[in-house]
């Protein structure tokens, strides 16, 4: 070492030093690490034949050239040192295997190094090294080849020359060739990527002064390049320029000519997103693959590719193909499948040579027209693209229907004519069209459904992309002339076509189309409109304006509504003077549509609803249309005279309050309406040559009529003596009955009146009746309607009699007539006493209404029933529901006969000891009250077999109560407040159904057990949480409800109930199901969801249904004593086999009983209809004598005398009411037998339903005893 830098070395460094150089005589092995040596150790050369020397560690700057003389050195290595260069004598060590220097300051690779043939490592790791010389790639068997951390740039193409490399790390290196996508792949891929690039460069041998290249084809397919490396364009001329370089400086660039020579290119599979402008000087390439990349765009420069055959794209994002891809005159095929390609760029159709476009797979919309011109292509495929044109019916039929379709759009042009005939077209897109302005438009035979969304877009002006809406050029279809679309499926002609202001013919027939547009009358050109054969209804009114200019209108082949089939058929000038009359109606307020053989008002004359006048004389219009009444509300003159209508609408009424003149003269009127009255503004009313029997009284209200017809002899009311007295008279008599209605006081005094108004009963609310001053000879009967009468005056009539129906008018105080003695009844002596004694004198004498039994007063806001109801000792049936009865009086103990009573929804608070008179009761109702206590006195009601008393409020029921009640077969307390259940309810030995749903119920008494009929026990939402175990003698239970209570288990007794068929046991405390459930083999609704603590089945078992929880409990059930189960399953099969041969028996006898019902029921119901139809002549005889009175006939008689008269009259009264009571008494019947009728019905569908119930119940016992025998056998057979 140097004495003067550093202190002599230790006795031990020196001896290790001298060590190692003597180790190494014997070893050929010389290493001398971290000693700190700065010159080269002479003692390496004194050590023949070494083979390796190690001097790593150490602080050498250079390598002394002795080591020249180690001709047998295999392994140098000099690692972690200050040396900043390599020898080029380092080229003599030719038995160099391994060299190592890295940690130093080499900044180049001597090229000696391609005389060490044999060397397969080189660590040159650590050091400053910018570029390996290309001499060193000559160590081909080299295997291991470290560069990490230098300056490196590049990997020179003679790489690829190393074949044996097995391992190449040159990381923390500036490296940009190769890319880092190759980098990225290995070895392999390095070593692949280098011998591709070899392949097509410059072999650097010259011919004159071009170079000798060793390939065309460059193949980068799978390298996952992001962009194109840039050795591919490195050293190539730009635009006009030349190789200018000299021969050595190519020999040492091999990247110098890029690869301008190649003819094919292939680049698929990478992740290449763009492709560089310098793609254009690859002026040689013919063929271009660029398959499954992330192009979005090629650049214009693409045009520079001169000898471009083949361009494939496929499998990219292109949106947009460069437009100077149609300057590549060479180019054959263009495969462009899998892109995102909207359109193609004009000029592809002028390429002369492009044999096959293949577009499958993108966005195309449309294809450039000029396509057309091409002759050289061979192959089209645009599939699966959203193409408007050419539009997919053209596709589907192949590539020579495109270009014959592309070919008359070129055509459109020059011609401006676009024909589009007999193509099949369901849709036509105008904006591809070429031109600016069309003339004439052919589309007939084809399949267009609408025209509305195309000329939508070519006649609207101010479209976006057109010009000023000025400029007709602008217009694509502003200037058609002639359109063309007949045999398609057009449904209707856009209003859009009124747009089209130059068209002088339009033709559309044999269509679909049903709405022609208004407006059309603006097409001042149009002489011809051809819309035959279509399904056209209706005519817009404008046409008519069209009258003076069309010169040929087809309609043939339609049915046409509008106008009319009337006119319509009466030719094309009547059809549009029609139509313009119609349309000018608008102004004038009036049209007149006389002797037009209407028959029905057209629906385009309703459409004009604010006409005033309206003339329809003279056709055979039936009715007046309801459109009409709702919208013609400012009509005031409607003249509608000899025509057929049958009524008048009370729309019209209700709607045309205006109306001052109604005309309906000669029609076929039979009724007036009420509402006739709305009609104040009236002045004239002609109804004469109708079917009108009746005014109503609602005319009364008309005080402005001064002009009414009527055909007074038809009349019925008012009668005809009093519309023959004239209009005011007859509107008098209506005014006075209808100011009635609000005042209760009926006055018709004086005029002139003859019998008694068959009016007034239309106001059953009157209070004062003024007869006075008539002719009236006689009341009738039917009087006593007026049951709010509380005034009647009757004074200088020609009464003989009052009937005794009067005595029913219970409101009348006030009753004034003029006595004469010749009046029969009420007596002479009896009226001069006064009215307050006639008025009891006839009360007295009045028939109480007949009943059969039944009284139904629900629904009528009662507060108390009425006691002569009560007091019927015919009642058997009372309904009053729904009213507010809060008290039962006690007279209700006079309901001897009474056996069913329903006082559903009132608000009773209590029923009166007298209820326990009615022993007669089997039903009493009384759900929906107030209850809080029943009398003890209820339980004697022996009878009584139904009992509800839901929704109130007892709190508990009277034991005594369910001790009488031992024959109640049907009791429901639901929805109360009951705490307790008496233990007399064991006394009910008949009881079938017991509801105690939603009370507050703890337990159930013992005694249940002794309801031994029980079928259906409901104790849902209580607080129970057992059930005695006496429930078990409860054997033909079919239903137990228990859901919404305390139950932790399922009660004992359930297993001796083996009719049950239902059995909810939801929302409960259960914590398990016994397996004894599994024998209950009626069962077929198990309800047990809701339970939080069930455990035994599991959750998934229980939500599953009754059928999981039976297979559940059936495969976990276990038997103590195998002889003794199988005996008890012989035991129950035999029970069942017995069981099912009774409930077959009882099904036979319910079917041989169901057969008489049905005979009986028939019986009575044929006994009802003959009732009925005796009740109905009865009655209609009575009606006759009242409607035609005989009165008039006696007293003209003048052959009798005055007596004789009487006697007469007399006779004629006990007739009248003969009849009457008569007719009342066979009403009656009629009604008994109907409820007699009506109850053998019911007991008949009844039975049946029984029958048919029995007949399910054996054949259901039937595969019960089937199933218990199969069980018992199977268990004999496992026993054995």
């Amino acid at each position: 070492g140097d004495a003067k830098e550093e202190t002599a070395p230790r006795p031990d460094t020196v001896l290790s030093y001298l060590r190692g150089t003597l180790t190494a005589r014997t070893t050929l092995e010389l290493s001398l690490p971290d000693f700190a040596l700065q010159v080269w150790p002479l003692e390496a050369k004194n050590v023949p034949g070494i083979s390796s020397l190690s001097l790593h560690n150490n602080r050498l700057s250079a390598i002394g050239d002795e080591v020249t003389l180690l001709t047998s050195l295999q392994l140098l290595q000099l690692d972690n040192n200050k040396i900043s260069r390599l020898p080029n004598f380092l080229g003599a060590l030719t038995t160099l295997t391994s060299f190592s220097a890295a940690k130093n300051l080499v900044t180049e690779v001597p090229t000696t190094f391609s005389c060490l043939r044999d060397l397969t490592s080189l660590d040159l790791r650590d050091n400053n090294i910018p570029v390996l010389c290309v001499e060193m790639f000559q160590c081909t068997k080299l295997e291991t080849l470290l560069l990490d951390r230098n300056k490196l740039t590049e990997l020179p193409p003679e790489f690829g020359d190393l074949r044996s490399l097995r391992t190449l790390s040159y990381e923390s290196n500036p490296v940009i060739v190769p890319p880092d996508e190759i980098r990225l792949k290995g070895l392999k891929a390095m070593l692949r990527f280098y011998d591709l690039i070899i392949m097509n460069a410059p072999a650097c041998s010259f011919k004159g002064s071009e170079c000798d290249f060793l390939g065309r084809e460059l193949n980068l397919d799978d390298f996952g390049l992001k962009e194109l490396p840039d050795v591919v364009f490195r050293g190539m001329p730009r635009p006009g320029g030349s190789w200018k370089d000299p021969p050595e400086k190519m020999r040492r660039d091999r990247w110098a000519f890029g690869m301008t020579h190649l003819t094919k290119l292939s680049l698929q599979h990478n992740e290449l997103g763009s492709l560089p402008d310098l793609i254009s000087r690859m002026h040689c390439v013919e063929t271009l693959h660029l398959r499954g990349n992330k192009l979005r765009l090629l650049p214009d420069s693409v045009s520079g590719m001169s000898k471009l055959v083949t361009l494939d794209v496929r499998d990219n994002r292109l949106e947009l193909l460069p437009h100077t891809v149609s300057f590549i005159e060479t180019l054959e095929h263009l495969i462009l499948d899998n892109n995102e390609i909207r359109t193609l760029p004009n000029g592809l159709g002028y390429l002369p040579k492009l044999r096959a476009i293949e577009c499958t797979s993108n966005r195309l919309i449309d294809l450039p027209i000029d396509l057309c011109q091409t002759v050289s292509i061979r192959v089209l495929t645009v599939d699966q693209n959203p193409l408007r044109m050419p539009p997919n019916e053209i596709i589907e039929r192949g590539m020579r229907a495109i270009f014959d379709f592309l070919g008359r759009l070129f055509r459109c042009q020059s011609t401006y004519t676009l024909d589009l005939r007999t193509l099949g077209l369901e849709t036509v897109d105008y904006s591809i069209l070429p031109i600016p302005v069309l003339k004439r438009l052919l589309l007939a035979n084809n399949k267009l459904t609408s025209l509305a969304r195309e000329l939508e877009e070519g006649a609207e002006p101010d479209r976006p992309g057109t010009a000023d809406s000025e400029d007709d050029e602008s217009n694509l279809l502003g200037g058609l002339e002639y359109l063309n679309a007949d045999n398609n499926l057009l449904d209707s002609i856009p209003p859009s076509v009124v747009a089209l202001t130059s068209l002088t013919e339009i033709s559309v027939q044999h269509n679909r189309i049903a709405v022609i547009p208004d407006g059309m009358h603006v097409l001042t050109r149009l002489r011809r409109i051809n819309v035959a054969y279509n399904k056209i209804t209706r005519l817009p009114l404008d046409y008519g304006l069209l009258r003076t200019t069309i010169k040929r209108l087809d309609l043939d082949g339609n049915t046409l509504e509008v106008p009319p089939r009337e006119i319509s058929t009466a030719g094309v000038p009547i059809i549009l003077q029609y139509l313009e009359d119609l349309h000018y109606c608008k102004e004038t307020l009036r049209l007149e549509l006389r002797g037009l053989s209407l028959e029905h008002v057209p629906a385009e004359v309703l459409d004009v609803t604010q006409l005033k006048r309206l003339v329809l004389d003279c056709n055979f219009i039936s009715e007046v249309p309801m459109r009409l009444c709702m919208t013609m509300t400012g009509l005031t003159a409607l003249w509608a005279c000899s025509n057929d209508i049958t009524k008048i609408p009370r729309e019209l009424c209700e709607n045309c309050t205006g109306l001052q003149s109604l005309r309906l003269s000669d029609n076929k009127i039979v009724q007036v309406p009420l509402h006739i009255g709305l009609l104040t503004a009236l002045e004239e009313i002609m109804l004469h040559g109708n079917r009108v029997t009746i005014l109503p009284l609602e005319m009364g209200k008309l005080l402005r009529v001064e002009k009414l017809t009527l055909d007074v002899v038809e009349m019925v009311s008012p009668t005809p003596e009093i519309c023959a007295r004239g209009t005011r008279i007859t509107l008098a008599f209506l005014k006075a009955i209808y100011t009635a209605r609000t005042s209760t006081i009926v006055d018709v005094r004086a005029l002139g009146l003859t019998t008694f108004p068959v009016e007034i009963y239309t106001l059953t609310k009157i209070t004062s009746l003024r007869l006075d001053d008539n002719h009236v000879t006689a009341l009738p009967p039917s009087i006593e309607r007026l049951t709010d009468l509380t005034e009647l005056t009757i004074t200088n009539l020609q009464l003989q009699q009052l009937p005794f129906v009067l005595g029913s008018i219970t409101g009348l105080t006030n009753l004034r007539l003029s006595p004469t003695r010749s009046m029969t009844n009420p007596p002479y002596e009896i009226v001069m006493q006064g009215t307050e004694v006639l008025l009891r004198y006839m009360r007295k004498s009045y028939l109480c209404v007949r009943s059969t039994g039944y009284f139904n007063v629900s629904n009528m806001n009662l507060e108390t029933l009425p006691q002569e109801i009560l007091q019927l000792g015919n009642l058997k049936h009372m309904q009053a529901r729904n009213n507010h009865l809060m008290f039962l009086s006690p007279a209700m103990a006079k309901m001897n006969s009474v056996e069913e009573i329903h006082l559903h929804r009132n608000k009773i608070l209590y029923l009166p000891e007298e209820v326990g008179r009615l022993v007669t009761l089997v039903t009493l109702r009384l759900p929906f009250n107030r209850l809080r206590i029943l009398p003890v006195e209820l339980g004697r009601c022996f009878n009584l077999r139904k009992l509800s008393l839901q929704n109130n409020l007892l709190a508990t029921i009277p034991p005594e109560v369910l001790a009488g009640l031992s024959t109640l077969r049907n009791l429901n307390v639901g929805r109360n407040q009951i705490v307790l259940l008496p233990p007399t309810i064991g006394e009910m030995g008949d009881l079938q159904k017991l509801r105690l749903d939603q009370n507050q119920l703890r337990d159930i008494p013992m005694s249940i057990g002794n309801c031994t009929s029980l079928c259906l026990l409901s104790i849902t939402c209580n607080q129970i949480s057992t059930i005695p175990d006496t429930f078990a003698k409860c054997t033909n239970v079919t239903a137990l409800h228990m859901s919404s209570n305390r139950f932790r288990q399922l009660p004992r007794c359930i297993d001796s109930l083996r009719m049950l068929r239902l059995l909810w046991a939801a929302n409960n405390e259960l914590i398990g199901l016994p397996t004894s459930l599994a024998r209950l083999h009626n069962l077929l609704e198990l309800q047990v969801k809701g339970c939080a603590d069930l455990k035994y089945p599991p959750e998934e078992v229980v939500t599953s249904g009754r059928d999981a929880i039976i297979n559940y409990l059936l495969g976990n059930m276990r038997y103590e004593d195998s002889e003794e189960g199988t005996n008890r399953l012989e035991f129950e099969a035999t029970v069942a086999e017995s069981k099912a041969s009774d409930d077959q028996e009882a099904a036979d006898t319910a079917e041989g009983i169901v057969k008489p019902l049905h005979r009986v029921a028939y019986q009575a119901e044929q006994e009802a209809v003959e009732a009925e139809r005796m009740a109905m002549q009865a009655r209609a005889a009575a009606n006759v004598h009242k409607k035609f009175d005989k009165r008039e006939v006696i007293l003209a008689n003048e052959a009798l005398t005055a007596k004789e008269q009487e006697a007469e009259l007399n006779k004629l009264d006990d007739q009248i009411m003969e009849d009457e009571e008569k007719a009342f008494e066979a009403e009656a019947i009629a009604r008994e037998k109907r409820a007699e009728a009506n109850t053998s019905l019911a007991r008949a569908k009844e039975s049946e339903s029984v029958a048919t119930a029995l007949s399910d119940i054996a054949a259901e016992s039937r595969r019960i005893a089937v199933q218990r025998r199969i069980e018992a056998d199977e268990a004999k057979e496992l026993q054995d």
